[in-house]
């Protein structure tokens, strides 16, 4: 019967496995897990010294790719609804992204749109996220407009929207009412 067998990887060290049980047949296992190519030589041994001449087997064990998640993007804006009297000459608008989605989404970015007639957008038109997690909320956009003389008596919508390189968009719209006096 076999007394040991002996194996090594990649030109490695042999390491020897004894048949201390007297098995037959004598079984010999091992596990290379990690991606790469190798080659596996092995040999046995009888218990009167006879070594065998060792045989080989090659193989590659590819790298598994990671599944990517899909980004879902959605956006909030506060308040929805609001009414200001005619000189008002700030409003307010807090905007927060979510991505609910399995992936992270990459140049993410707000903007507010409003009808340039009736209303002005106060500072930056457009606000960069950069990159949302998987699962996560941006900080708190904060946007400013200022109503303009044609906005009197009026309700206007103005949209907070929302684009990212590798998702869809996705848009949150506010009613601003100005009133006449």
């Amino acid at each position: 019967g076999v007394a040991y067998t002996e194996y090594r990887v990649n030109g490695g060290d042999w390491v020897v496995s004894e048949n201390t049980e007297g098995d037959d047949p004598f079984v010999t296992e091992f596990t290379v897990d990690d991606p790469g190519a190798y080659t596996v030589e092995y040999r046995s041994a009888d218990a009167a010294g006879n070594v065998e001449e060792a045989k080989s087997v090659s193989f590659e064990i590819e790298e598994e790719e990671q599944p990517v998640g899909e980004p879902a993007l959605s956006v909030s804006a506060n308040p929805k609804k609001k009414t200001v009297r005619r000189k008002a000459k700030r409003v307010g608008f807090n905007v927060r992204v979510s991505n609910t989605g399995d992936g992270a989404a990459a140049g993410v970015r707000v903007c507010a749109k409003a009808p340039k007639k009736k209303i002005r957008v106060l500072g930056k038109a457009c606000q960069s996220v950069g990159k949302l997690a998987a699962q996560a909320k941006s900080a708190k956009l904060r946007f400013q407009v200022k109503p303009k003389k044609k906005a009197a008596g009026k309700k206007t919508r103005i949209k907070f929207v929302v684009t990212a390189k590798n998702a869809d968009r996705a848009v949150a719209t506010v009613n601003l009412r100005v009133r006449r006096n």
